[in-house]
C-alpha cells in the first residue's frame, strides 16, 4: 500500500491489498457508537464522571448534539470517498483518491473509529503498547485495525502539514 500525494489538491492511497480494502470499508460501521454503552461513553463522556448531573444534563442537552452531528459529517465525508474505492476495487483496481480538503474529516473519522474499538474491546494501555498479534481472534483483528486507523491518521496529518 502507498500514499502519496499526487498533486495540490489530491492524495492517493493505492495497491491496496484485501485485508486494507476491508480495514478501510470497516472505518464508518467501526465509528458508529450504535448500542453499545461502552463505545457512546467514550465518544461523548460526562464531562463531570458524574459529579455534577446538572452541568452533565446541559452538556448532553447542549453541546452534545453538535458533536454528534460534526462526528456524523466526517464520517459522511468518509463513505462518499470510499465510494469511489468500492467501484475501483470492483474493477480490480484497489485505489482510493481522497481531496486534500476531506484529510480533516478523515482524521476525525479515524480517531472516532479508534475510540470506539478500544472501548468496545476494552484495550488497555498496555494492550495498545504491545506487538500486535499478526493472527488470532475478533479482539485480535480489531486491534491491528486500532494500530492501521493510527498509521493512516499519521501518514494524512503529515500530508496537512
Amino acid at each position: 500500500m502507498k500514499i502519496e500525494r499526487l498533486d495540490a489538491s489530491t492524495v492517493a492511497i493505492s495497491g491496496i491489498d484485501p485485508l486494507c480494502l476491508q480495514l478501510l470499508q470497516k472505518i464508518v460501521p467501526s465509528a458508529a457508537p450504535g448500542d453499545d454503552r461502552q463505545a457512546r461513553g467514550r465518544l461523548f463522556p460526562s464531562p463531570s464522571g458524574g459529579r455534577e448531573p446538572e452541568f452533565d444534563h446541559d452538556w448532553h442537552d447542549y453541546v452534545e448534539p453538535d458533536l454528534r452531528r460534526l462526528f456524523q459529517g466526517a464520517l459522511d465525508v468518509v463513505r462518499e470517498d470510499l465510494a469511489g474505492l468500492t467501484q475501483a476495487a470492483r474493477r480490480k483496481e484497489a485505489a482510493l483518491r481522497i481531496p486534500v480538503t476531506n484529510l480533516e474529516a478523515w482524521i476525525h473519522a479515524l480517531n472516532q473509529a479508534r475510540l470506539a474499538l478500544a472501548a468496545r474491546h476494552g484495550f488497555t494501555e498496555r494492550d495498545m503498547s504491545a506487538r500486535a498479534p499478526v493472527e488470532g481472534d475478533e479482539r485480535a483483528l480489531a486491534l491491528f485495525q486500532v494500530h492501521f486507523y493510527g498509521f493512516l491518521q499519521e501518514c494524512f496529518l503529515r500530508e496537512l502539514e
